[in-house]
C-alpha cells in the first residue's frame, strides 16, 4: 500500500515536471518570437 502510494506520487510528480516543462518551452519560444519582431 504505501510503495503503491508512493509510486502514485512519483508518477504525479513526473506529469507534473513534462506540464511544466511543456508550457515554460511554449512560453519561450513565444518570448523569442516577440522579441525578435
Amino acid at each position: 500500500m504505501i510503495y503503491n502510494n508512493k509510486n502514485l506520487i512519483f508518477k504525479k510528480v513526473k506529469t507534473g515536471k513534462v506540464i511544466f516543462d511543456l508550457f515554460y518551452g511554449i512560453y519561450f519560444r513565444v518570448k523569442i518570437f516577440f522579441y525578435s519582431y
